[in-house]
């Protein structure tokens, strides 16, 4: 278990990012409350709002003793700098906190958030500001509808012969191609790979795109988180022996 002073410790020196300091969502001063999903700070008002998201944000009290280490990681992963950038990229920073964190482009956010804690290296492609801005309810709609779409399809030969027929007689036909065609995926990107590297170099630069300071900042939290986990293991340790002596 992570003592409170550790935690305290964790925290005082992520607030010496000025951003820090206020709401990742309303700019009030002096958050008390931290989104574990975002890696973020944020006020009494917006935890409330993010309460409301299920488990999209997870919330929790900075005055909390019941802190993990990996929570603590992500915390020091993310910050309300890097989170501010990402949002202001994908264009979606001035959406209410309902719509906000049900975009894919944050949804994205917190599965690199979960790599970048854990050490290890974000590959997934990214999104462009177009499909960051889609809701996650909207893109589970679209995909029922495609679903039904494609169940469509196999219906049966001579049903879809008798609809084909009547489609070419009533002009239905080519607007039902058109309609597909839009609804091919390289087609509702419009992109090509050369575009999507662009995007995604351009997301990158601006999820790291902090401050000196800050990143020094990130990488002495990092080793004070090391050295409280050397701690933990090192007490562990001691409790076992005396359990086996």
């Amino acid at each position: 278990m992570i003592s409170r002073a550790s935690i305290d410790q964790v925290f005082l020196r992520l607030q010496e990012d000025a951003e820090n300091c206020s709401c990742a969502d309303c700019n009030c001063p002096s958050p008390m409350f931290a989104s574990i999903s975002h890696g973020t700070f944020v006020c009494s008002m917006c935890a409330a709002l993010h309460n409301t998201l299920g488990n999209l944000s997870e919330i929790r009290s900075l005055l909390s003793n019941d802190w993990t280490l990996t929570e603590l990681k992500r915390m020091v992963s993310g910050g309300n700098s890097a989170l501010k950038e990402f949002v202001i990229h994908y264009e979606i920073n001035g959406l209410p906190i309902h719509d906000k964190y049900k975009t894919r482009a944050l949804a994205l956010y917190r599965r690199m958030l979960t790599e970048i804690a854990l050490g290890r290296s974000f590959d997934e492609e990214l999104l462009s500001v177009e499909e960051g801005k889609i809701s996650i309810d909207q893109e589970e709609e679209n995909n029922w509808f495609k679903g039904i779409y494609s169940r469509t399809k196999n219906i049966g030969g001579q049903a879809l012969q008798h609809l084909d027929q009547f489609s070419e007689k009533t002009g239905l036909k080519s607007a039902t191609e058109k309609i597909i065609k839009e609804m091919k995926i390289e087609e509702i990107k419009g992109k090509t790979s050369a575009v999507f590297e662009n995007i995604a170099g351009k997301v990158k630069i601006n999820f790291g795109k902090v401050s000196d300071k800050t990143v020094k900042l990130k990488e002495d939290t990092f080793a004070l988180l090391r050295d409280i986990e050397e701690s933990i293991e090192s007490g562990i340790a001691k409790a076992r022996n005396k359990i086996t002596n």
